[in-house]
């Protein structure tokens, strides 16, 4: 990530969700869940999830980063020396206990179930934010709902509209990418669970019923059926997110045009560390967008 670049493109609270070090957060509660699991359907001990849970609670402190990043490039994944320090760190309090680390599971298991929990938190935020954005935009058009402006086609002068009805059109945009959001979680945040080639066979006629353990420690939901080869939840996500970005997009660029010196219908307000009444950069649509709608920045001649 380019630290003269981050402002403008990243949001902090994300960007920590999907950093290195909480990465290996999400695996280590991906691999307590699964003990936590495997003992309530008496896989394993219950005394030794007890003490993978206690160890987890811990453990990232006790990673070598360093020495993972140089692992990962040679098992061709991170799964493989993260279990293998998870598993030494157990050991470290527990043999036995050590023995039962990953068990069933596949390096794939940890890396997506991680990853989904990764996008269930990111979700969160976004979906925060959009609501924030969508009650602003409501707010907007009510108050706004008499402000007689120039409607306009191929950027042509037409009939009179108002400004109200212009916030009324984004607030319903961000209506329908809420609405976006909340039918895609039930199928996209779930658990990976399948074992070396999806069958679960280390786990025997008792597989289904830790999958679905496993999906409630974690509070994700239960797969029909092992999905790590399937990529189409994660493309979904992507999917729905990329309308979100091209509806905000949309938006900034009304304001851009209706900030040109010609039209100057809108402003931006000044603010310590801007220029003057410019439109905003294209490049900077996301978070323009929130700075818009947060504080109310329509004024009009």
């Amino acid at each position: 990530m380019s630290q003269l670049y981050a402002s403008l493109f990243y949001q902090p609270d994300v960007t920590a969700i999907f950093n290195d070090r909480a990465l290996l957060g999400y695996m280590i509660q991906a691999e307590v869940a699964l003990a936590k699991a495997q003992a309530k359907i008496n896989v394993i001990p219950t005394s030794t999830a007890s003490i993978i849970e206690q160890v987890g609670q811990n453990a990232l402190a006790e990673i070598d980063f360093d020495g993972l990043a140089v692992a990962t490039g040679l098992a061709g994944n991170i799964a493989i020396p993260f279990v293998k320090q998870f598993t030494a760190i157990v050991k470290q309090q527990n043999e036995d206990a050590s023995r039962y680390v990953h068990w069933g599971a596949t390096s794939q298991d940890m890396i997506d179930t991680a990853m989904i929990l990764q996008c269930r938190d990111a979700l969160v935020l976004i979906e925060k934010q959009l609501q924030f954005a969508y009650q602003i935009s409501l707010k907007q058009a009510e108050h706004y709902r008499d402000q007689v402006m120039i409607g306009r086609t191929w950027l042509q002068q037409a009939l009179p509209i108002t400004l109200g009805h212009k916030f009324a059109r984004y607030a319903a945009t961000l209506r329908r990418d809420l609405d976006r959001l909340q039918a895609m979680k039930e199928r996209v945040l779930t658990v990976q669970l399948g074992g070396a080639v999806g069958s679960l066979a280390s786990l025997h006629n008792q597989g289904s019923a830790v999958v679905h353990a496993f999906a409630i420690e974690l509070k994700l939901t239960t797969p029909e059926c092992t999905w790590h080869g399937e990529r189409d939840r994660i493309v979904e996500i992507a999917s729905v997110l990329a309308i979100i970005v091209g509806n905000l997009g949309k938006m900034a660029k009304d304001w851009s045009l209706l900030m040109q010196t010609e039209i100057a219908e809108v402003f931006e307000p000044t603010a310590k560390g801007r220029g003057g009444h410019l439109p905003c950069h294209i490049s900077e649509i996301p978070s323009q967008l929130l700075q818009f709608l947060q504080r109310q920045i329509v004024y009009l001649h």
